[in-house]
């Protein structure tokens, strides 16, 4: 027998995921805006409501990247941030948890039952 869920089960389930780890974050939203000298800048905008999400870390927990930013080379680790399908989440938005900046790389296609997106976490 095959059990297929509507779309009403899918947001019941990945509530029920969510809820299992959850985490309050307040998203930072930013935007490009010229900085007066023919380049463009990212600008934080105010921040989002609090959101509840669970973020996941990778199956390969422990490896890591290592990227070179404006103040050198700095260590990244990729996770995946959950909330459920009302979410509001878009790319470059940042975070912080637990003393940690997140940035939010890519958002995942929308499925009309859960908001998926890859973030970053930078430093240790």
């Amino acid at each position: 027998m095959v059990v297929t869920f509507g779309l009403e089960e899918n947001k019941i389930a990945t509530k029920t995921f969510i809820d299992i780890a959850p985490v309050t974050l307040t998203l930072i939203p930013r935007v490009l805006v010229d900085d007066g000298e023919g380049g463009k800048r990212k600008v934080e905008q105010p921040p989002r409501a609090p959101q509840v999400f669970t973020l996941i870390e990778p199956s390969n927990s422990g490896q890591t990247a290592m990227v070179t930013t404006d103040d050198g080379s700095q260590d990244t680790l990729e996770f995946l941030l959950l909330g459920e399908h009302d979410a509001i989440i878009e790319k470059d938005d940042v975070f912080t948890y637990e003393g940690r900046e997140y940035k939010v790389e890519i958002i995942m296609p929308f499925n009309g039952y859960e908001r998926r997106a890859g973030v970053l976490r930078h430093g240790w």
